[in-house]
């Protein structure tokens, strides 16, 4: 992929792939230490507003969307998994930074409560997936799951 510098650049290389849309925000997922720079304007001011870190922001929110919408494409909401012999199935993914940090949120299915038990799985670099607040009893297709859908997951 050539190094794409512009939301229009992107859409003209057609590349409208998940996997495209993860790289594009994690390169941009910096932008907020670059909305200012040093210098001076004509009010006197020392920082200045600096219109490449707005536009990479713009750039970095349109590919997060974009990216949930193909994520959820290929990872239909409703996609089940078993915790320990309960089924699960996915309802949104959460992000948790700039970056391709993602959580995925799941419901479960068969809950005889008005509010359905929730199941948030995030990533962690050293350790893998975990889910927060439960005890991981996920069978071996469930795994496979989850790991086919943290493969796009950032820094």
């Amino acid at each position: 992929m050539k190094n794409i510098k512009t939301w229009n650049e992107f859409s003209r290389i057609n590349e409208l792939r998940t996997e495209t849309y993860a790289e594009v925000a994690n390169r941009t997922g910096g932008y907020p230490v670059r909305l200012t720079y040093a210098g001076v304007d004509s009010s006197g001011k020392k920082y200045v507003k600096n219109p490449k870190g707005e536009q990479e922001g713009r750039i970095n929110r349109l590919a997060k969307e974009r990216f949930q919408q193909e994520f959820l494409k290929e990872f239909k909401p409703g996609t089940i998994i078993n915790n320990g012999g309960k089924e699960f199935a996915l309802s949104n993914i959460k992000f948790e930074s700039n970056y391709m940090n993602y959580t995925l949120i799941f419901e479960e299915v068969s809950s005889g409560s008005v509010l359905p038990k929730m199941l948030y799985i995030s990533y962690d670099p050293r350790e893998g997936y975990y889910i927060e607040n439960e005890e991981d009893n996920l069978d071996d297709r469930s795994k496979k799951i989850i790991s086919d859908m943290f493969k796009y997951r950032g820094r």
